[in-house]
């Protein structure tokens, strides 16, 4: 059974989510308010749901308002507290904190464009929308939930206090001599057939339905794999570093702060949540897993119960480079 221990980070994690849940708050409470304020000149019943010919579902105006805010603040709440659970890793926290930005704008804004679409009309059947507005509420938002994510502060540096472990592998090197290890972890072949076949799925869809706006969506998955087609590995006597190929995101683990690294054999993806950049918590360990296909891949134990699992070749090499850099940061 996977257990959680708290550490001393967790204020941190605790302080990013109060702050990202009050913000939620008050742009929720804003859009509310700024609803109510159209509330003489919407239809009555309003219009509730859109289908390809336009509403296809109605209902009062204080249930549409009071559930669709109630819904918001519920996920907000409940992203608040997995960032305050699990929140050890600043990239952790950043991810979580613009989570929660994000989808309360989006639920603000989809809320109030579709109660726009109405103002006016006797008749909330007679509403119509553009679907691109929908996609600019889906991508808008990302700009602000990322400004959000890079104001939360990084990790203040916890450096080991015990030494590697005498077991761990070690690459031999002089005293005065320097390596640096390069690798890349690639997605396989499957994983850019399986984003190609929902990629033409979404665009067909689109165009079937007429609902452009969900052009947006095929447009950000190509963005996604642009920015995932590679993820660059580096192993130094800084420690070790991972990022995308477009330079984000980006993990940094010094190597005064690793415990110890590991070549592991990865046969089952879904041990760590599947194909993609997960959140890894496993075994009491709470951290980052970058999966990209099965086999080989470097596991790296990190201060404050923090880790760090990611497909790459040669991760033999990559782990005894990196507890012979951790030894020397000592």
């Amino acid at each position: 059974m996977n257990t959680l221990t708290i550490t001393p980070r967790r204020h941190q994690a605790l302080g990013a989510a109060l702050a990202a849940i009050a913000a939620a708050f008050i742009i929720l409470f804003s859009a509310g308010a700024y609803a109510f304020s159209w509330r003489d000149d919407l239809p009555n019943p309003i219009a509730q749901g859109w289908g390809t010919d336009g509403p296809n579902r109605f209902g009062s105006f204080g249930a549409f308002v009071g559930i669709t805010l109630g819904v918001s603040a519920g996920v907000a709440l409940l992203l608040g507290v997995l960032c305050w659970l699990l929140g050890r890793e600043a990239i952790t926290r950043r991810f979580f904190v613009g989570s929660i930005i994000w989808e309360s704008i989006f639920a603000s804004g989809l809320m109030l464009l579709l109660l726009a679409a109405q103002r006016g009309l006797s008749d909330a059947a007679d509403a119509s929308m553009n679907g691109w507005w929908i996609a600019a509420l889906v991508v808008g938002p990302l700009l602000l939930a990322v400004i959000a994510g890079l104001l939360v502060p990084g990790d203040a540096r916890q450096a080991a206090t015990e030494p590697v472990p005498s077991d761990a592998p070690r690459l031999t090197l002089s005293a005065d001599e320097r390596a640096v290890w390069l690798g890349q972890a690639r997605p396989g072949r499957f994983v850019f057939i399986l984003l190609g076949v929902v990629i033409v799925g979404l665009i067909g869809l689109a165009i079937g339905l007429r609902l452009w706006g969900l052009l947006g969506a095929p447009v950000g998955l190509l963005g996604l794999v642009a920015g995932l087609s590679a993820i660059n590995v580096r192993v130094d006597a800084k420690g070790l570093t991972v990022r995308g190929i477009l330079g984000a995101p980006r993990v940094q683990i010094p190597a005064d702060e690793i415990v110890r690294a590991a070549a592991i054999d990865l046969t089952n993806p879904l041990q760590y949540g599947g194909w993609g950049w997960r959140l890894n918590w496993r075994d009491g360990e709470v951290g980052t897993a970058i999966i990209t296909r099965r086999g080989e891949a470097l596991h790296v134990e990190r201060t404050g119960g923090r880790g760090l699992v990611i497909t790459v070749s040669d991760a033999t090499t990559a782990a005894a480079l990196l507890n012979t850099m951790a030894d020397r940061a000592r």
